[in-house]
Order: C-alpha cells, then structure tokens, then sequence
C-alpha cells in the first residue's frame, strides 16, 4: 500500500478529507484512487492559495515501485524512496529495522557525515607539527560532536545497542586527538580530555532540553505537557508513535532516577519600555595582553575619570563567587560608606548559581544601598558578562537583571546617577582584593531557609552531567584493582598539569606527555590472557619475572657499568618512583 508524504498540507481540511476516503477504499482500487485524489487534492489546494511543492514531496512503498503507476503534483511527477532527511535526519518508512542489519540506517548516514568532518582533523592532528591536544579537542567538539548534539532528540529514540557504532568512532577520535596506540584505556582517555561518553551524552542532552522546557513551558509547550502527563501516575497518556513512545519513556526514567522537579519559571517581562533608559556602563581600556602594573594603572585612572563625572559620588565594589564544591556567594564593599553595625559581609546564594548570576546580585545589591541612602554611586565590578547583561535583549538570569533595571528607574525618579564600570580582576586594585575575600567567606554562611532547594538550571545541568559521568567512573573502579595503566594514570591524575599549545614541535611534546601520563596495557592485559605473570623474562639477562624499568634501569647486571657513580644511581632512583610502572619496556 503506497503512503504519500506531502509536508505543507498537514493541516488542511481537504488533504484531512482525502486520507479518509484513501482508507476507505479497496486495497485493489487504491493505487487508481490515490492517483484520482491526489489531482484532485492538488486543485482543491491551489484554489485555496496552498503551493505543493514537488521537491519536498515523496512517496514511499513496501510494494515494488514498478508496480505502482505514476503519481503526479500537477505537471511534475513525485519520485518513489525510501527514507527522508528531517531536520538532518534520515527517517525510514519500513516498519521496522531489519534483524539483519548489523547498523541501524540513521546511525550509518550519522556516521558517514561525521568521517567526512573527521579527515581534516585527521591532517590537523600530524604527530609532528600539527595543532596542540587542546585545539585538537575543541575542534572535534565544536566541528564533530556538535552535529550528534543537534541530533540528539532523534537518536535517544534508539536504543543503546544500535547508538554503539557512535562510541566506538569517538574511541577512535580519542585516539587521534591525544596520539596514543589502540592499546590505551577508554575510560582513562575520557577522563584525560573531559569527554563524558557519547551514547551517555546524547540522554543528557535530551534530559536537560527537558528540564528547560519543563522550566519554561513557553520553549516547547506541547512537549512539556507530554512529559508532566507521563511524571503523573493517575494521567493517561496519549497514544504516540514509537519513537516518540521510547523518547518520553528513557526521559522520565531518568528524571525519576535523579529525582528531578523542575519548578516553573515565573514570567517577569521587566519595566515598561518607555521607562527604562541606556544602562551607565564603562569598560576599562586594557585586555589580558598588557601586564598586571599596567592593567592596574589603567583601571585607577578609569576610576578616578568616571568619579570626576560623577558629583557627590560613592565608590561601590562588588564581586562573585562560586566555589568548586557548588556553594556560591556575592559582596559588597565601599571604601567611602559607613559600614554596617555587622560590617561588610558578603551574602550567601543558592548551590551551583552560575558565576553571572553570582555576579548581578551583587549589582542587585550595590543598586539597592544607593537607593537606601540616596545617594549618587560608580558601581565597580569585574565581569563583563554581567554588565553585558544588562542591557542584553535575553540575559542569562532575566529575574535578577529586570529587578536591577527596576531600581535603576527608581533612581531615576529619585534624580540619582548610578555608572557602573568595569576593571580587570586580580590586578592589585586594594578594594577589589577586599570585596573579592567577602564573597569567599560568604560561600562559608549559612544558606537561608528561603534559599535551602536550588532551582537553578546550573545545578540540574550539573547533576544530569554527573549522572551521565557514573558509568566511566563504575568501570573504572571495576578495572582498577587488575589493571597497572588506570594505576600509573590515577597516579599522575591527582596532580594539576595543562598541555602546550604554542610553541616549537608542540604536537609532539603533548603527544609524548599524553603517553607517559595515560600509560600503556601489559601484553597480557590486551591480550585478555589468565595465569600469565605480570613480568616476564628480563631481554638482557634472563633473570625471571624482571621485565620492567626498575630492572633494567638499576638492577641488571649488563647494564652495571654503564651507571657512573652512586649519585646518578640516587637520581635515577628518584626518577622512577616518580614514574610508576606502566606496562613493561
């Protein structure tokens, strides 16, 4: 039975009209009938203004395509396939995927894409002169991995199984990023580039779309109303197609298993536009290139340009933070205010806020002490984000920065002049220092209890991510206590180092840095060999079970007079503590 796919008549009553009677027919009579309705389809449409276009016009067929006679838009006959690109997409019209077929169609058209976008990173990545670890990493993030990203939605629709053939190409990109042999450890090359698992990273990206569609019903609303009637045990939800089925199905799995409620968002749509002007905003003229004194200079003489401008004006430092263990906090300080009885203290904000949120409320705060006291201020602060937000038509946080323009037009009223400047950071501005150390300690406060359940999308975002991050970290522990390469790697994971990126042979020096840091598999760990020692006979000497660094370095007897004294033996001794065995010489 042939199925036509005709996009830009969905909705018409007519086309609505013509797939009941198409059903109603015979299956004999249904090719001649569906050739008689579609022409008489297409003139009801074109009377109506509606345009078919035959290029996006496909029919598909389980039957023979020879058997079916030709179906015309008009003047143009519509072609016969088998699948469609939507949204980027193939799209089969075969039921089902046959039991056969070892890659499922989507994922074999995905991968074709992504081998074309591999070559050049391929060239880019030559272990002689080409680009740094780094730029390689952004580059298949950016110019790769964002291409899976898009896809997302459609691909979580598959199961885990038919996503494999994905991970094992982004095993093979780890490879060619860092340099090193088929032999390395996944879990310890994802760790090492920060790349959560490909097949993982495609569910979080659909649960954490969810979670800001579930935030802001406005994104997606038909969607949003799907997945609350699927979280609400006493809804029946609508019947969808299997795709659709599976999607909200592994969605509310996983909001249920990290236990996710996702408040709503509260519309603020801000002041009214006839009352809110140019926010004040100042820029320091200096960038990262100019040395801290001379970033420093240029920052006091901005400061003291904007306070002559401004009279009987205070000075207002305000600075973020936001910790590594999540918690957050903001100041304020002013040099030329009386202090409060408790003195300057910072304030704490909800777990996991974002560093710009972080930020815009201690604006929100140095705009309210203005306000108290009735007074003209410079508001300094040191985060570009946030002052750009100000006047950005969608901020990242739009509560906190339509509150901040409503007390900016309250200043107004009030013939207040409040400028906001920004200044480099960690120059050794004196007051900068001060305000920077408050919003430290306020990290350490108490939260308030109106503050105590984040609701961030930060903290989801991080909460999805970690979750997705639980599978490499099970594995990992599981190989660890049986293999020397995840040893020799935690070894040298536990302390800071950061790749090269320019400089003379850079590629090269970060290849062999990645090697000596990720470590190499024993022959009898590739090999998955049982009851084989971990070291085999020595090459030089024979002696049994000496096969390593240590021995050969140090203890056999061929290499005995090549060691010149006992200092470089103390030397050498200290150099291989400090690089632990991995997998044999």
């Amino acid at each position: 039975m042939p199925k036509i796919l005709l996009r830009p008549g969905h909705n018409n009553p007519v086309f609505i009209a013509f797939l009941h009677m198409y059903k109603s027919c015979s299956p004999l009579r249904k090719p001649a009938v569906l050739y008689h309705l579609l022409h008489s389809f297409y003139e009801s449409s074109s009377s109506c203004g509606l345009i078919i276009s035959p290029e996006k016009s496909r029919i598909f067929s389980l039957q023979n395509p020879r058997t079916l006679p030709e179906f015309l838009v008009g003047p143009s006959i519509i072609p016969f396939c088998t699948q469609y690109l939507y949204l980027g997409a193939p799209v089969r019209v075969l039921p089902t995927t046959p039991a056969r077929q070892r890659v499922h169609p989507i994922v074999q058209e995905l991968l074709t894409r992504l081998q074309r976008r591999l070559e050049p990173l391929r060239w880019l990545t030559n272990n002689v002169a080409g680009v740094s670890i780094p730029v390689a990493r952004n580059i298949y993030t950016a110019f790769i991995r964002s291409v899976v990203d898009y896809l997302s939605p459609t691909l979580s629709q598959l199961s885990k199984t038919a996503l494999d053939p994905l991970e094992k190409f982004q095993n093979k990109v780890m490879r060619c990023i860092l340099g090193c042999p088929m032999s390395t450890r996944i879990a310890n090359m994802q760790q090492e580039l920060r790349l959560l698992p490909l097949v993982e990273r495609i569910f979080a990206n659909v649960t954490f779309f969810t979670v800001k569609c579930l935030h802001s019903s406005s994104l997606a609303p038909h969607y949003a109303g799907l997945i609350n009637m699927s979280l609400d045990p006493d809804s029946r939800p609508p019947q969808l197609r299997p795709g659709g089925r599976a999607l909200i199905r592994n969605v509310c799995r996983d909001l249920r298993r990290l236990d996710i409620n996702v408040p709503q968002e509260e519309v603020d749509h801000g002041p009214p536009p006839w009352q809110t002007t140019p926010v004040a905003v100042s820029y320091t003229p200096t960038c990262r290139r100019d040395l801290p004194c001379q970033q420093k200079q240029l920052a006091l003489e901005a400061i003291d340009k904007v306070r002559s401008s401004i009279p009987a004006s205070h000075t207002l430092y305000v600075d973020g933070s936001l910790q590594i263990d999540g918690t957050a906090g903001c100041a304020v300080y002013s040099p030329t205010i009386e202090p409060p009885n408790e003195g300057w203290t910072g304030r704490r904000l909800r777990d996991w806020s974002s560093s710009t949120s972080c930020e815009l409320h201690g604006l929100l705060d140095a705009v309210s002490l203005l306000l108290r006291t009735r007074s003209n201020g410079l508001v300094i602060c040191d985060s570009q984000s946030a002052l750009c937000a100000l006047s950005s038509p969608k901020p990242e946080a739009r509560s906190l920065v339509n509150n901040i323009l409503r007390h900016l037009v309250t200043a107004i009223r009030h013939a207040l002049v409040i400028h906001f400047l920004w200044i480099p950071s960690h120059v050794g501005v004196a007051a900068n220092d001060v305000v920077d150390r408050l919003a430290k300690a306020a990290c350490r406060l108490a939260l308030p209890a109106a503050d105590a359940s984040p609701a961030t999308l930060s903290h989801y975002k991080r909460r999805i991510r970690t979750s997705a991050q639980l599978s490499t970290t099970r594995r990992r522990n599981v190989e660890r206590p049986a293999s020397v390469s995840i040893q020799h790697y935690d070894h040298f994971a536990s302390r800071p180092y950061k790749y090269r990126r320019r400089g003379l042979l850079v590629r090269r020096h970060n290849v062999v840095a990645a090697r000596l840091r990720l470590g190499y598999r024993p022959v009898w760990q590739v090999g998955e060999a049982e009851d084989v020692p971990h070291y085999s006979s020595s090459k030089l000497c024979d002696a049994h079970n000496a096969s390593h660094m240590q021995h050969y370095c140090l203890e056999c007897p061929k290499v005995a007079d090549l060691i010149l004294s006992s200092l470089c033996l103390r030397h050498l001794q200290v150099l291989i503590n400090s690089y632990p065995y991995f997998g044999g010489c």
